[in-house]
């Protein structure tokens, strides 16, 4: 779990490829290129002081034969003999575990003020509101700092946001 959370120095990785280790001045930049690979080149989540990093959903080693099988199901994928790509297995695994491309359309175009139900209504509108996007198509990130917050407000007057 060192890997996730980014603690591990160059020992570390001398285990994994005791031959191509870079050399110290390069070190961070090749540790940052990793994990944004390891990402799918996703921005990092920031976790903030004081927030702990929630349990792991799910093991690569734990549940690699439920993995394996659901991939077979799914989608007709022999992970045993198949060759992807690691950005592509990642889409596909996040298929397996989170919402359907459909659903996240109907978030999106929901109207959580038309549900009666106030539960199912703040539902809808937290899922509503993880899965917005910008006007150009990206994930719409939801302020976490104060700065941020003014960034966004900003924006807002300047028509945009």
């Amino acid at each position: 779990m060192r890997l996730l959370s980014g603690n591990i120095d160059s020992s570390d990785i001398m285990q994994w490829f005791a031959d191509i280790v870079p050399p110290p001045e390069v070190f961070s930049a090749a540790k940052e290129a990793v994990f944004s690979f390891y990402r799918c080149g996703a921005e990092e989540s920031n976790v903030r002081d004081g927030e702990s990093i929630p349990p792991p959903a799910y093991s690569f080693g734990t549940d690699a034969s439920a993995i394996i099988s659901a991939f077979q199901k799914e989608y007709g994928i022999d992970l045993t003999s198949a060759r992807m790509h690691w950005w592509r297995f990642s889409a596909l695994l996040e298929g397996l575990i989170s919402c359907s491309f459909s659903e996240r359309v109907s978030y999106r175009q929901c109207d959580p003020g038309e549900i009666k139900a106030k539960a199912m209504r703040e539902r809808y509108s937290k899922l509503k509101r993880q899965f917005a996007l910008s006007a150009d198509g990206t994930p719409r990130k939801e302020p976490t700092t104060l700065e941020e917050y003014n960034e966004l407000l900003l924006a807002k007057a300047r028509g945009k946001a």
